[in-house]
């Protein structure tokens, strides 16, 4: 017993990193999320600035659920863009083609309209139940995750996720591909308090295979709320059921 006992604590000095269980790291992420994603109905505003300077500008409101593991979004601008919503359901993307008047489901990795989020990133997809986390370090008030797609379609292959020690907020994450590659990097800023939680309301997208383009996300409102599971259906998307609450 003693020597098993000696084994371990060598095991923990030998290898720093892993600062945790990967049950404890995954409980942090989830607290995260529950945090970020409280049952609520979202206003989005998403500005893709492009390399010559120019704007594009969409505006959606998010109906959630369950931190996020149920999502409707409506777009209210541009008008290009009005009617073709999306619904996340059990880690899936469903977008409405309403010129067809049908349902297709999206990869959650492809990018939005060509800016730098992915559909995952717009339906503000959850991330512990998407992906393993793994406590890397801590340092002050950051602590270092490691996190690893469950599935193949995951946005991405993983991220390496810096958050607040304290206030369970995202503050960094740099995304890469199954080639270990960094596809992008989001930011996170724009401190404050919604609905008595402090937490950012502002993430900026950059990308080395996209140099001078940039996309932002802001959460211009929060509003908690309380929905009925039956609305997160995708023949809501073409009801509007959640127009009732």
């Amino acid at each position: 017993m003693r020597s098993g006992v000696l084994f371990t604590a060598l095991l923990w000095m030998l290898t720093p990193g892993i600062l945790v269980s990967a049950e404890s790291a995954n409980e942090q992420i989830r607290r995260m999320d529950e945090l970020m994603y409280p049952d609520a109905r979202t206003q989005i505003t998403l500005i893709f600035k492009e390399q010559d300077g120019s704007e594009e500008v969409y505006r959606m409101k998010a109906y959630a659920k369950d931190a996020n593991q149920k999502v409707i979004v409506r777009f209210t601008a541009p008008p290009s863009q009005i009617g073709n919503d999306l619904i996340m359901l059990e880690r899936n993307v469903w977008a409405y083609d309403q010129r067809a008047g049908r349902v297709m489901r999206v990869p959650s990795n492809q990018s939005f309209g060509g800016t730098g989020f992915s559909y995952g990133d717009v339906v503000r997809l959850n991330l512990a139940d998407n992906y393993e986390a793994f406590l890397l370090e801590e340092n002050g008030e950051q602590r270092l995750f490691d996190l690893r797609a469950k599935e193949r379609d995951a946005p991405y292959f993983r991220i390496e996720l810096t958050v607040n020690k304290t206030g369970y907020f995202p503050l960094r994450a740099v995304c890469y591909s199954r080639s270990n590659r960094v596809i992008k990097t989001m930011e996170y800023s724009g401190l404050k308090q919604v609905n008595g939680i402090v937490k950012p309301t502002r993430i900026t997208v950059t990308s080395p295979y996209e140099p001078g383009e940039s996309s932002v996300m802001i959460m211009e409102s929060e509003e908690l709320k309380s929905y009925p599971d039956r609305i997160f259906n995708k023949r809501n998307l073409a009801m509007r059921q959640e127009e009732n609450f």
